[in-house]
């Protein structure tokens, strides 16, 4: 091998390795925020990290999109007197599609989930029920 091609490998190691820490600080940031401090190393990151892995393959919106739409959503619930666990909101809304729909924007999601909650009185589990039920009969 080469001293270019050496060059090249690691600069496609550095570029890698910095998204993989970029995507892992995204979840670590998300997991402080729902718990409070925890360790680099504690499940809810790898947690967070599969969450976004998921939504970002089913949605438009990007890793760091889907956290700060996800978080303004919170901060949206809590003004209203609701309080909902980033975790628990990521999970519901990962599983509202049965499969991958083209175009989908997860901020649609959101604003139908935020207002079955505050407009509706709905509970978590009643509000991605709704959004299931919506989303069986809309694709069908």
């Amino acid at each position: 091998m080469s001293t270019r091609q050496s060059k090249i490998l690691l600069l496609l190691f550095l570029c890698a390795s910095l998204l993989i820490a970029q995507g892992s600080e995204l979840a670590y940031q998300l997991a402080v925020i729902d718990n409070g401090y925890v360790p680099r190393n504690d499940s809810s990151v790898i947690v967070f990290e599969r969450l976004l892995k998921k939504l970002d393959s089913f949605f438009t919106e990007n890793k760091q999109e889907i956290a700060d739409k996800t978080v303004k959503a919170q901060e949206i619930l809590k003004k209203n007197g609701i309080k909902v666990k980033l975790k628990d909101m990521m999970t519901g809304l990962q599983g509202v599609y049965p499969y991958k729909v083209e175009n989908q924007k997860y901020q649609d999601i959101l604003v139908y989930y935020l207002t079955f909650r505050i407009e509706d009185f709905q509970s978590h589990s009643e509000a991605i029920s709704s959004l299931k039920a919506i989303i069986r009969a809309i694709i069908r």
